[in-house]
């Protein structure tokens, strides 16, 4: 079952990210992720999150972004994602993604930034061919992907991405 996060959900999902994320990274990304939750910057915030069997098994957060120098665009960053060591490779993580552009669709959000696996991200729709700069220099350019929700965003918005507080951290980057 997919559903909005809500506040009871925040210590789940700090240790949700401490248990799948590798040790050099863990503590970052799991505090990232509730500061996201938090953040009062982060007004157009969208998370959701898996439960199986009454434990949340893995969360998606989107987050806003605006895009400074370009047309007006409704945009959003998905970041970060997580699944539990147990429930990875079962389609969660993908049930979690699809769920959430669906809904940010609805709102009517015009495109999707992300900083992940090309390989990953790609089936989603996600490419590296848009003209919005990442707010930091970044180690995998390739990785810096947009994955339009409105037709005609990606050719039509360039500019600088820029994110709430919480994700506004060159390590995030």
């Amino acid at each position: 079952m997919i559903r909005t996060v809500n506040a009871n959900d925040l210590d789940a999902i700090y240790r949700l990210h401490m248990d799948a994320f590798d040790e050099d990274e863990r503590e970052s990304v799991a505090q990232m992720a509730v500061d996201l939750l938090r953040d009062e910057s982060n007004k157009a915030l969208n998370a959701f999150v898996a439960v199986e069997e009454g434990h949340v098994v893995g969360c998606v957060i989107f987050s806003c972004v605006k895009v400074h120098g370009s047309v007006p665009v409704n945009a959003s960053i998905l970041a970060p994602l997580v699944v539990s060591k147990e429930h990875q490779r079962a389609g969660i993580g993908s049930d979690l993604v699809k769920h959430g552009l669906a809904v940010l669709k609805s709102q009517g959000v015009g495109l999707v930034f992300v900083y992940g696996d090309p390989n990953y991200y790609s089936r989603f729709g996600f490419a590296a061919s848009h003209q919005v700069a990442a707010p930091y220099p970044l180690k995998y350019p390739e990785a810096w992907m947009a994955c339009e929700l409105s037709e005609g965003m990606i050719d039509s918005v360039t500019g600088e991405a820029m994110c709430a507080s919480a994700l506004s951290r060159p390590e995030y980057w």
